[in-house]
C-alpha cells in the first residue's frame, strides 16, 4: 500500500468516522472482503473491554494501516489481547502515527490454538522439545514420546504443569508399541514427528546396521505414527501432521546420503487427507544449533555454518515458532516449510 493510501486511512479515522463507516470505505475500495467486516464487526466479547482496557497504556503507537489491523484483529501473542480501536486522534511525530486517547470497542480473549491435545515424538530434547515447549506456552497439552524416560521426564519438568502433560516410552520403530500407545490416548489434535537420528559416512563405509537404522528411526517411525494416528483424525474429523524433515534432502552434503534419502521420504508423505480435515505438512530445517551437531567435527561444524545466505546456525525457537504457526493455520496443507537461512 502507497504511504498516500495509508496516511488516507488514517486520516479518515482521525476525523470521527465510526468503525461501521471505516469499514464500509474498504469495501467499497476492494481493501477487504465484505465477509471479513462481517467477523470483525460480529465476533467480538464486549463483556471484557473493561479488562482490556486496563491492560492498554493509554499512548500507543501504531505503524500499521487501518486495513492491517483490520485483517490481523485475530493475531495471537504470549498473554496479548487483540483489539480494534474506534475513533482515535492521531498525528504525526517522525514519520509515526501516534494516538494519545484510545477507546476500546470490541476485542476477542479467545486464543487462537489452544486446549489442543499434540503428539510429539523426539519430545525428550532438541527440536521436538522446543515444539512441546512452544505449544504447552499456549495453552495446549503435550504428549511426548521418546525412549529415554529420565530425557523424558526432565522434559515433562521444563513445561508448565498446568495443562497435565504425559510421557511415554517407545521405540518410534517398532510398530506394535505405536498401535499399543495409541489405545491410551483417547483424543488427539496434532501429531509431530520430530525422532529422529544423523549419522554422518560415506556411503560405501556405512554398515548396513546403520543404514537400517536410520531409515527404520527418521522414516519409518513417522509413516508408523501417521498410519496409526490418521484413525483418531478421520474419527475426530480433523487434525494436523507436522513432520520433520531437512532441508539437507535439496542441498545434499558430505556423508549424507542416507540421512537425506531417509528425510526426503518424510516430505513426501502424501497430503491426500486434506478433504477429510486433515493437514500434513512438514518443516524442512537447515543447520540448527542441537545436540546432533555435536556429532560434527570442528571442520564440518565451521562449514556448515557457512552454508546458508544468514551465515549461521538455527535455534531451536525458531523451528518451533515454525510448527506452531503450521498447526495454527487451517488452510495449509501438502506443503513443506524450509527454515533454512536461506540456501
Amino acid at each position: 500500500m502507497s504511504n498516500i493510501r495509508y496516511y488516507e486511512l488514517y486520516r479518515r479515522s482521525s476525523i470521527g468516522i465510526s468503525l461501521t463507516d471505516a469499514l464500509d470505505d474498504l469495501i467499497r475500495e476492494g481493501q477487504i472482503p465484505p465477509q471479513l467486516a462481517m467477523k470483525i464487526l460480529l465476533n467480538f466479547d464486549k463483556s471484557i473491554t473493561d479488562n482490556l482496557t486496563e491492560k492498554v497504556r493509554s499512548r500507543m503507537t501504531f505503524r500499521v494501516s487501518l486495513v492491517d489491523l483490520c485483517h490481523y484483529t485475530y493475531r495471537f501473542c504470549d498473554e496479548v489481547w487483540t483489539f480494534i480501536i474506534k475513533n482515535p486522534s492521531f498525528r504525526l511525530e517522525n514519520d509515526t502515527l501516534v494516538s494519545d486517547k484510545i477507546k476500546i470497542v470490541a476485542c476477542n480473549s479467545k486464543r487462537f490454538f489452544s486446549g489442543k491435545i499434540c503428539l510429539i515424538s523426539g519430545g525428550s530434547r532438541g527440536i521436538g522439545l522446543g515444539i512441546a515447549q512452544r505449544f504447552a506456552k499456549e495453552g495446549n497439552r503435550c504428549i511426548l514420546v521418546s525412549r529415554n524416560e529420565n530425557n523424558l521426564k526432565s522434559a515433562i519438568r521444563s513445561l508448565p504443569s498446568s495443562q497435565n502433560h504425559e510421557y511415554y516410552c517407545l521405540d518410534v520403530r517398532n510398530s506394535y508399541q505405536w498401535e499399543q500407545l495409541a489405545k491410551k490416548i483417547d483424543k488427539l489434535h496434532v501429531l509431530v514427528n520430530a525422532a529422529g537420528i544423523s549419522q554422518y559416512s560415506f556411503l560405501p563405509k556405512a554398515s548396513v546396521e546403520d543404514i537400517e537404522n536410520i531409515i527404520s528411526t527418521n522414516l519409518l517411525g513417522s509413516i508408523y505414527s501417521c498410519r496409526i494416528f490418521l484413525r483418531h483424525f478421520l474419527k475426530n474429523k480433523g487434525g494436523s501432521i507436522i513432520n520433520i524433515s531437512s532441508s539437507i534432502t535439496l542441498s545434499g552434503g558430505s556423508g549424507a546420503t542416507v540421512y537425506a534419502a531417509s528425510k526426503a521420504g518424510i516430505s513426501a508423505l502424501s497430503a491426500e487427507w486434506a478433504s477429510k480435515g486433515i493437514k500434513v505438512n512438514a518443516i524442512s530445517p537447515g543447520y540448527v544449533d542441537t545436540h546432533m551437531l555435536s556429532q560434527m567435527n570442528k571442520e564440518m561444524r565451521d562449514s556448515a555454518s557457512l552454508s546458508n545466505h544468514m551465515r549461521r546456525f538455527g535455534n531451536i525457537e525458531e523451528i518451533a515458532s515454525a510448527a506452531f504457526f503450521l498447526a495454527s493455520n487451517d488452510f495449509i496443507t501438502g506443503t513443506t516449510l524450509y527454515i533454512d537461512g536461506g540456501i
